[in-house]
């Protein structure tokens, strides 16, 4: 049934929650001279936990955690607002993945657009998982923090758009009257609206706090539905202004640290990225890599010395797995038949005194701190997995992971510990077939629709 809807855009609110800490267990803490610290990469206690896996640390400011989601009372956020974040692996093997990646923008811009109400206020930007090997200088990972999860605008930034900003802004104005026709099934139109440059400016978007929202130099606009739009690109369409965004190029380093870049990109304070993550929003998250996460938490695993024999063992991406990954066997390095076979194999939980990475754990714990239940979702594009592993033998016999699908252009290693990651993310009994997708398929649509679909599903859920 055709019906029109008035629509009043006003300012924007944030909701900001006030969490304290327990009194009894600061005072606890500060008469315990061996008390967990929660933010110095130590296992203070000697219980083997770190930081904020640590059990005293639930409730430490510096952890975040805090119980967020009890505050807000589970209960669902009325919101047209969502922040999405690519994670592009840019290695050496990475130039195919990216075209595919390019290919399939489109279906996400199409679900995005058939939103009921309009294309909802989107926040896009893209980081690579490139952070550098700090303080050792491995090839391809020179510079000291990589990227350090800027939102970059394709290769070498040399994207035309968006302008002020590495990352996309598309928002509807705020504080004018836009009149909409919506049609079950077709793209919401707007007919009129008494919206003007004014109410793209930074002051239209600012709270009664005195917090902006949304950043300046936003242009008033019209989209294909004769709907107003504030954006920060210009004589390009949102698909065509992301697609560009997509190539990240592959001059980045091979040992990608895509966890660490996603927390370093929304909560490590990057000036670039100022005003990206926004408290009442959703958050999607995608990863498109071919190897596994290898977020370093200590960065001797970069150390060029050692052979097949020594701790660490020849310096290779096989460090990363030995390292990061546990499986039903032990590792073995020297292989007499030429490859050895692992089953049961999962990411090291945050008390393994044996893993140089962080717990997979971790990052699951920061993303549910930020956000209620319902309100983040990921999908991971890699190599597949199902916890067994093939290692054999490189040029150099030394040990090596064997790719878990390939083609003539493109090959991947599993991804366990991101598969662990999505997995522990959702909040599903089993997790959507779309979070996981492999990467060697030349067609990532299942991946970008489903997450376009869980963005679309949660938006008309909760649309006033």
């Amino acid at each position: 049934m055709n019906k029109k809807i008035m629509q009043i855009i006003v300012i924007s609110m944030f909701l900001f929650i006030a969490v304290g800490c327990d009194d009894d267990a600061n005072n606890n803490a500060a008469n315990n001279q061996n008390s967990e610290i929660c933010d110095n990469n130590l296992d203070d206690d000697g219980d083997s936990e770190v930081d904020c896996d640590d059990a005293d640390c639930v409730n430490d400011d510096a952890c975040a955690v805090n119980n967020v989601n009890n505050n807000v009372n589970n209960q669902t956020i009325v919101t047209r607002k969502v922040d999405i974040v690519f994670v592009v692996d840019t290695s050496l093997s990475m130039a195919a993945h990216q075209v595919v990646l390019q290919n399939h923008i489109p279906d996400l811009v199409q679900v995005l657009g058939d939103v009921s109400g309009g294309l909802p206020d989107l926040h896009v930007g893209v980081i690579t998982p490139d952070l550098g090997s700090a303080p050792y200088n491995i090839p391809g990972c020179e510079t000291p923090g990589g990227d350090f999860g800027r939102f970059l605008k394709g290769t070498d930034n040399a994207c035309a758009n968006p302008v002020g900003q590495g990352f996309v802004v598309d928002v509807e104005p705020a504080g004018c009257m836009i009149e909409k026709s919506i049609i079950e099934g077709e793209p919401t139109t707007c007919t009129t609206h008494d919206c003007s440059q004014a109410n793209c400016e930074v002051a239209a978007f600012t709270d009664l706090e005195g917090i902006a929202s949304e950043p300046a130099g936003l242009i008033l606009g019209i989209d294909e539905n004769g709907c107003p739009r504030c954006r920060n690109y210009a004589e390009q369409t949102l698909e065509t202004t992301l697609t560009c965004l997509m190539d990240q190029g592959t001059n980045g380093c091979g040992f990608e640290q895509p966890l660490e870049a996603l927390k370093l990109a929304i909560t490590g304070g990057v000036e670039e990225n100022l005003f990206f993550l926004r408290a009442d929003a959703y958050l999607a998250i995608v990863f498109v890599t071919d190897e596994d996460d290898c977020s370093v938490k200590q960065a001797e695993l970069f150390n060029p010395q050692g052979d097949i024999n020594s701790t660490l063992g020849t310096l290779t991406s096989f460090r990363c797995t030995e390292f990061g990954v546990v499986c039903d066997q032990d590792w073995v390095r020297v292989m007499p038949e030429g490859s050895a076979q692992y089953t049961g194999c999962v990411s090291r939980p945050a008390n393994d005194p044996r893993s140089l990475l962080f717990p997979v754990s971790s990052y699951v714990s920061i993303l549910q701190s930020l956000k209620a239940p319902g309100m983040v979702a990921a999908t991971v594009i890699a190599g597949p997995t199902d916890g067994s592993l093939t290692v054999g033998l490189d040029a150099n016999q030394n040990p090596t992971l064997e790719p878990s699908c390939d083609t003539m252009e493109m090959g991947a290693m599993p991804a366990v510990r991101l598969k662990d990651f999505v997995s522990q993310l959702g909040t599903d009994a089993e997790t959507p077939e779309w979070a996981f997708h492999p990467v060697c398929d030349s067609d990532f649509s299942p991946a970008l629709i489903g997450l376009a679909t869980w963005i679309r599903d949660g938006v008309e859920r909760t649309a006033p």
